[in-house]
């Protein structure tokens, strides 16, 4: 608890007084990208008839969805108080919900991140991605509504909430609806290779 009250002291002591606008910005920009852009990928993927764009953007909500159950179970079972409430030089700059433990924008944003990861293998993707969910889980702490712990608990449970719907979920889905695309490495379908998703974790969505 030391350890995270001064990590929490160095990181929401500069911005106590200063401009919080980049915070707010990158706290917020987390429900953004793990429900408003699959939602418009949703949209794209239904009205441009595009089957692939729906099936992606369904793996990143149903990633962050998953994660987001977890994490609110978690928050009013476990109710940890805010640090606002607990240590007196941490200022409150912006609102949450619940308790403290874990932190949902942090879950949000590593379930998008490394749900899309897996869906695009893109190293170039993946590093931008990745340094943006490490920014918002720092932004939580800055803001001064999260310990360091909160932070590092929601980071883990978004990614694997995503690792479970990507390798676990989804194949699932495609098969209980009779739908063969999954694609391995080589870009062959199920169809072509004979690849049980069931087993084979090598396959793609």
């Amino acid at each position: 608890m030391e350890i995270e009250a001064r990590i929490l002291q160095a990181l929401n002591g500069p911005f106590a007084t200063g401009d919080t606008a980049a915070l707010h910005w990158l706290t917020d920009s987390a429900a953004w990208v793990a429900y408003g852009l699959p939602a418009c990928l949703l949209l794209f993927g239904w009205l441009r008839k595009h089957p692939d764009s729906t099936r992606r953007a369904l793996v990143i909500l149903a990633s962050a969805g998953i994660a987001a159950l977890v994490v609110n179970v978690l928050k009013f079972t476990i109710d940890r108080p805010r640090p606002f409430d607990v240590l007196p030089f941490v200022t409150k700059l912006a609102g949450g919900g619940g308790g403290s433990f874990p932190s949902g924008h942090t879950s949000d944003a590593f379930a998008a991140t490394l749900a899309i990861t897996l869906l695009l293998r893109r190293w170039w993707v993946a590093l931008p991605m990745f340094v943006w969910a490490l920014a918002v889980g720092w932004s939580r702490m800055a803001l001064g509504v999260h310990y360091p712990s909160d932070v590092i608990v929601g980071a883990v449970i978004g990614a694997l909430a995503a690792l479970v719907t990507y390798y676990y979920c989804a194949p699932r889905w495609l098969m209980a609806t009779g739908t063969k695309q999954f694609q391995g490495p080589s870009g062959t379908s199920m169809a072509d290779d004979g690849r049980d998703p069931y087993t084979d974790n090598r396959t793609r969505i």
